[in-house]
């Protein structure tokens, strides 16, 4: 397992491919595995690096407040441990938040910058999101904040006619078994975003 020291953390990472680097950032409670289906088309063409984030998957999850901020500047650190200079962006839901700051605070390191359904700021449906979230995870747990997560992460097309997908990725989150002081700053990450 790939892991390398980023400030006060361990981070998980994985280089697939070779090429111009191109860094994918997840979204909030995804890891490295929520690329498999991007990684095996892009690392034909780039040499992509997926990662889990701060509190995520095979990260470090120090009890702390987390941020948006915090996020890039662990993302802009990976990238300075592995040695790459600059490299594409591609950033999804929270991950599209932190790529933003990662570009406002280093531009000369971004070639492009790609956000995928993310946000600059939450509206109030947006937060609501996150509080609901944050809830069923305090009442509830990380497998039934899983169940809730899908139908915001989906389109009701796409959730009815991909089942087997669905529920796989109900039964099993990546990070069900990560401790509660991990999920619940990194939401709160993208309310204060």
């Amino acid at each position: 397992m790939p892991t390398v020291r980023v400030k006060d953390i361990d981070m998980y990472y994985e280089p697939h491919g070779s090429g111009t680097p191109l860094v994918h950032v997840g979204g909030l409670a995804g890891d490295a595995r929520a690329w498999t289906r991007q990684i095996q088309w892009l690392s034909r063409h780039f040499q992509v690096l997926c990662f889990d984030n701060r509190g995520t998957g095979r990260s470090g999850c120090p009890d702390q407040p987390y941020s948006t901020k915090l996020f890039a500047e662990d993302t802009l650190g990976l990238m300075d441990a592995l040695g790459i200079k600059r490299a594409h962006l591609y950033g999804i839901s929270m991950g599209g938040c932190i790529v933003q700051e990662a570009a406002l605070a280093q531009p000369d390191r971004v070639i492009s910058l790609t956000i995928n359904c993310s946000f600059a700021k939450l509206d109030r449906y947006g937060n609501r999101i996150c509080e609901n979230l944050i809830n069923v995870y305090k009442t509830q747990g990380a497998k039934e904040a899983a169940r809730h997560m899908t139908l915001y992460c989906y389109t009701p097309a796409y959730f009815n006619s991909h089942k087997d997908e669905i529920d796989a990725k109900e039964q099993a989150p990546g990070d069900a078994n990560r401790p509660d002081h991990a999920f619940l700053p990194s939401a709160r990450a993208c309310i204060e975003h």
